[in-house]
C-alpha cells in the first residue's frame, strides 16, 4: 500500500498590483516574471476615472512590480500569451482586450531614461466588427483636432457642424433644429466659445475632454458636445438607436437574473439616458450626466436586491466601502455607460487561430480568427475573421482547447458545454448537467478529461473519449460562492479552483485528480484564502508554475499572491493531525 501523503501550502508573497479585478495571468519565458492583466476599463465605485495600466509585470520571486504598460488606453484584458519568433526565440506578448483589440507587447527600456523598463505596444490591430474597430474607423485624423483648436484660439470663425467630417458625427439630422441660435459651438466656462465636432466615437471612456460628455447616444458610444447631449442622448433617441451602433450601453445579466422584455419597460439604453427628473445640472445633459450626481435610477445587475441608487450603499465586487447618494448614482451610471466586453479569448497551440467569446450580453456566438503573419501593423499578425460558431442560446463565458487543438470546448450561460471540431467546425457534442452558467474549464494535459465549473457550485469531470460525466463535486466551496476559475498543474495531478461571491467567503481549493498517494480522485487536499472572509468578490485567475511547485492567484481586489506547494508524509492513523480530509464526490 502506498504511503499516505499530505499537501502543504505556504504563502510566499501577497502584493497589491491593480485597483481592478485581475482577469488573466501568464508566465514570461523562463518563469522569472509574471504578466498580469486586469479589467482596467471596468467602472470602480471609489474611483471616478480608472486610468491604471492594464498590464503589469511582477517578479515571481517576491511579487514586486517590475514595469507597467506605457501609452496603452484603459481596457479589459482577456488574453496574455507569450509568442515565439520564427527562429524559436522568445517573441512579443500577445494581448487581446475586451473591446476587440489585438496588441503585441514587448518589454523595452524606458523612454524617460534612468535605466528602467516599460511594456511598449509594438502593434495594435482592432478585430473587424468590434468596438475597437468602430472606434478606430471613427477616430479623427492626426492633427485635425489640433488645427481646429489652433484656429479657435486665434479668433477665427469655427466651421459649422455640417462641414465636420461624417465620421466625427458632424452631420446633423435634417429634422433636428440647431440649438443656441443655430450654432453648434460649445460654450466654455469662461464665457467664450470653442469649436469641435458634435460627436467623437470611442468604444469606452478615455478620460475627461473639455466641453464633452461620454454617452451612448444615437450615433453610438463616444464623446458628445455638451450643447447637443439633449438632442442625441434623450430617452426617445436612445430607444430608437440604430442596431448597427458600435456598442451597446448594457451590462451582462447576473447569474439567475430574468432578462427584461419589452412589456416590462423600456430597454436599458433608454433608461440609462433618461433623466431622473427636473434637474439644475449645469452640464446641459438633462440630468443624465454622471459628473453632476443626477441621473437615472436603474439598478445594476451586481447590486443586492432591494438596494436603490439613492440609498447608502451597494458595495462593489472589488470590496470598496459602500457609498451613498450622488456617489452611488454616479457609479451606477458608469456601469450603464460601460461598453460591451468579450468574456474570453484563447489562442490555438500552433498560434494561427484566435478564438473569442460573446462580445456583449446579446451575443451568443464564438468567433474564429485566422492570424496572417506579417499582415498587421509593424509587421505583426493580421487577424481575419475565419468562422462564426452559433449554437449556444446565451452568452459564452469560457473557452478551452484539447492539447492538440483538434477540439474546441465552449461553456455558456445556457448551462451547457459544446464540443466543436476544429477540422470542419461542426458541433460534436452538447454536454448537459450543470445547473448554472459554465464559468471556467480546464483540460487534462493528456487530453483524457475535461473539468468544468459552474455557478451552481459544482465541478464536473467529463471523459473526453466517451463524453460522459465521470464524477461531480458538489458544494466544494461555501454555499454563497461558486467556482469562477480553474487551473491544472503541468502533470495534471492537481486541480485548483477559486471561488467568488457577492457576500465574501471566497476560497482556493486543491483537488487530487487521480487515485494515488493513499487517496482517491476528487479528494480535497488543501483549502486556503486570499481575501478576507467578509470581503466581497473572490479569486478571479489561477496559474501553476512550469514545475508545479507554485500556484499564482489573482483576486477581484487587484491583489496577486504566490503559494508554495510541497508534499510530506502524513502522520500515522490515530495520532494528532491524522483525522484526514473530507471527500467531495457524490
Amino acid at each position: 500500500m502506498a504511503p499516505r501523503r499530505e499537501l502543504e501550502v505556504q504563502a510566499a508573497w501577497h502584493q497589491q498590483v491593480h485597483r481592478s479585478r485581475v482577469a488573466t495571468l501568464a508566465l514570461a519565458p523562463g518563469g522569472a516574471s509574471l504578466w498580469s492583466g486586469c479589467d482596467a476599463a471596468a467602472p470602480l465605485q471609489d474611483v471616478e476615472h480608472n486610468d491604471e495600466a492594464p498590464v503589469v509585470i511582477v517578479s515571481c520571486e517576491d511579487g514586486s512590480t517590475r514595469c507597467t504598460t506605457a501609452r496603452m488606453p484603459a481596457c479589459n484584458v482577456r488574453l496574455l500569451q507569450p509568442l515565439q519568433s520564427e527562429d524559436g526565440t522568445a517573441g512579443p506578448l500577445l494581448c487581446v482586450t475586451g473591446d476587440g483589440c489585438f496588441n503585441l507587447l514587448e518589454e523595452q527600456q524606458s523612454s524617460g531614461g534612468g535605466g528602467g523598463t516599460e511594456v511598449a505596444v509594438c502593434s495594435s490591430t482592432p478585430l473587424p466588427g468590434t468596438p475597437a474597430a468602430a472606434a478606430a474607423a471613427a477616430a479623427p485624423q492626426p492633427g485635425v483636432a489640433g488645427e481646429q483648436q489652433g484656429a479657435a484660439g486665434e479668433g477665427e470663425a469655427a466651421a459649422p457642424a455640417e462641414q465636420q467630417p461624417a465620421e466625427l458625427g458632424g452631420g446633423k439630422p435634417a429634422d433636428q433644429p440647431a440649438e443656441h441660435g443655430g450654432s453648434d459651438d460649445c460654450s466654455s466656462a469662461n464665457g467664450g466659445t470653442t469649436a469641435g465636432p458634435v460627436y467623437v466615437a470611442e468604444s469606452g471612456y478615455r478620460g475627461h475632454r473639455e466641453g464633452y460628455l461620454f454617452r451612448a447616444g444615437a450615433l453610438g458610444p463616444g464623446y458628445y458636445r455638451k450643447d447637443v447631449v439633449r438632442r442625441y442622448c434623450s430617452p426617445a433617441v436612445g430607444a430608437a438607436a440604430p442596431a448597427a451602433a458600435p456598442a451597446e450601453a448594457a451590462v451582462a445579466p447576473a447569474q439567475g437574473a430574468v432578462p427584461q422584455t419589452a412589456a416590462e419597460g423600456p430597454p436599458v439604453d433608454a433608461v440609462a439616458a433618461a433623466p431622473a427628473g427636473p434637474s439644475s445640472s449645469s452640464c446641459g445633459s438633462g440630468g443624465s450626466c454622471g459628473s453632476c450626481g443626477s441621473g437615472g435610477t436603474v439598478q445594476p445587475a451586481d447590486m443586492p436586491a432591494g438596494a436603490s441608487a439613492g440609498a447608502p450603499g451597494p458595495a462593489t465586487p472589488n470590496g470598496a466601502a459602500p457609498l451613498g447618494g450622488a456617489a452611488a448614482r454616479r457609479y451606477i451610471q458608469r456601469l450603464l455607460r460601460a461598453p460591451p466586453s468579450m468574456h474570453a479569448a484563447l489562442l490555438s497551440p500552433c498560434g494561427v487561430l484566435l478564438y473569442t467569446a460573446s462580445l456583449g450580453p446579446r451575443d451568443c456566438s464564438v468567433r474564429v480568427w485566422g492570424l496572417l503573419p506579417g499582415g498587421g501593423g509593424d509587421g505583426g499578425p493580421q487577424p481575419e475573421l475565419h468562422r462564426t460558431l452559433h449554437g449556444h442560446t446565451a452568452p459564452v463565458l469560457s473557452l478551452a482547447l484539447s492539447p492538440c487543438g483538434g477540439l474546441l470546448l465552449t461553456g455558456s450561460y445556457d448551462q451547457t458545454v459544446r464540443v466543436w471540431s476544429t477540422a470542419d467546425w461542426h458541433c460534436l457534442r452538447v454536454l448537459k448537467g450543470h445547473g448554472g452558467g459554465v464559468r471556467a474549464m480546464a483540460v487534462a494535459p493528456d487530453g483524457s478529461t475535461l473539468y468544468s465549473a459552474a455557478a451552481d457550485n459544482t465541478i464536473r469531470a467529463w471523459s473526453m473519449r466517451h463524453w460522459v460525466c465521470l464524477r461531480t463535486m458538489h458544494g466544494r466551496h461555501d454555499d454563497t460562492t461558486w467556482p469562477a476559475c480553474l487551473a491544472l498543474s503541468p502533470d495534471g495531478s492537481l486541480l485548483a479552483s477559486g471561488s467568488t461571491g457577492l457576500f465574501g467567503a471566497s476560497t482556493i481549493k486543491l483537488f487530487q485528480t487521480a487515485d494515488g498517494g493513499g487517496r482517491e480522485a476528487g479528494d480535497c487536499l488543501a483549502s486556503f484564502v486570499q481575501l478576507k472572509f467578509d470581503q466581497k468578490g473572490g479569486t478571479s485567475a489561477l496559474l501553476f508554475s512550469p514545475d508545479g511547485s507554485t500556484l499564482y492567484s489573482g483576486a477581484s481586489d487587484g491583489t496577486l499572491a504566490a503559494w508554495k506547494l510541497s508534499w510530506k508524509e502524513a502522520p500515522p492513523a490515530g495520532r494528532p493531525g491524522s483525522g484526514g480530509l473530507r471527500r467531495g464526490f457524490l
